[in-house]
């Protein structure tokens, strides 16, 4: 708000929450122009200590076809009605608004695109430069927290029956009562996206109704997301993304990238593996010629000394 002081502001109390003629703006997002808003139906009055409002303007803020907010003004100075070119000028600012909005949201895409790529160049190097695991599986949570501002990260892992999850990592926010549990599918939110398939987001983790088993461990946190980490259609585990309960919810921009760089992570943890197999092979084998020549020298050796007693 720009026009009421700090004094003032406090004893009105809380912003609006759109109620009255602000709530009829939100349903009827187009432009309202009133020479009395407390004489409209919908007005809905005003909390004491309010100072005393009438003319009314207001206009829609639009980012391409969605509503953002609006943009309204109140008590035309020197008096009268606000007028067409009120109007006019409102809602031309309204548009350079709408344009410098959806501006900086491309600009934060952009840039979150650019963090995605670099964890996940860091995440590939990490795991096939043959490093240890645990190492990368850490890197992994660290980067997705640090990008999508989050203030717990943990990642289960499927026992080798698929009936059971292992929290391998968890980092941030009452990390210690994650780490290290036993979790079964039932009953968990990271087994719920295992059956699932796909990423699921919780507004309220703490009292997710899908957590049923499992210690209390999720005290002041709200909203959640956990996404799958696929590759070659298994899942090699869950990734799971929470803030505090005054966190923002997590939305379908945030969690599309974050797919991603968990089904990337994952092809390089299978890569890693695959990897790690190869060079097992591979010492195998030449333990295996090693083993070849051996024999066929103590054969020799086992021939000659017979011929030389014979």
């Amino acid at each position: 708000t720009v026009g009421v002081d700090r004094e003032q502001a406090a004893a009105i109390g809380h912003l609006p929450r759109g109620h009255g003629i602000l709530g009829e703006l939100i349903r009827h997002p187009g432009p309202l122009r009133l020479s009395d808003l407390t004489s409209h139906p919908a007005s809905y009055g005003f909390p004491s200590d309010h100072p005393p409002m009438h003319s009314f303007l207001g206009v829609p803020i639009r980012v391409r076809d969605d509503v953002f907010g609006n943009l309204y003004l109140t008590e035309k100075r020197g008096g009268g009605d606000f007028d067409d070119n009120d109007e006019t000028v409102l809602s031309t600012l309204a548009v350079a608004a709408g344009v410098a909005i959806e501006n900086a949201r491309l600009y934060e895409t952009a840039r979150g695109r650019e963090s995605w790529l670099r964890a996940n160049a860091e995440v590939v190097a990490e795991l096939l430069s043959g490093a240890d695991e645990t190492q990368a599986l850490r890197l992994i949570v660290d980067r997705a927290r640090h990008i999508l501002a989050a203030d717990l990260g943990v990642l289960a892992l499927p026992d080798r029956g698929g009936t059971q999850l292992r929290v391998a990592l968890a980092d941030g926010v009452d990390a210690d009562a994650h780490r290290g549990l036993l979790l079964p599918r039932e009953g968990s939110f990271a087994g719920a996206v295992l059956r699932a398939g796909k990423p699921l987001i919780s507004a309220d983790v703490e009292h997710d109704p899908r957590i049923t088993a499992g210690p209390p461990r999720w005290a002041g946190l709200g909203p959640a997301v956990a996404v799958p980490m696929i590759a070659s259609e298994e899942v090699r585990g869950v990734l799971l993304l929470a803030r505090l309960s005054s966190g923002a919810l997590f939305t379908p921009a945030e969690t599309a990238p974050l797919q991603a760089f968990a089904a990337q992570a994952a092809l390089a943890m299978e890569l890693a593996g695959r990897r790690r197999a190869a060079e097992q092979m591979s010492v195998l084998e030449d333990r295996d010629r090693i083993a070849q020549d051996l024999h066929d020298l103590a054969i020799q050796r086992l021939f000659a000394t017979g011929m030389t007693l014979q």
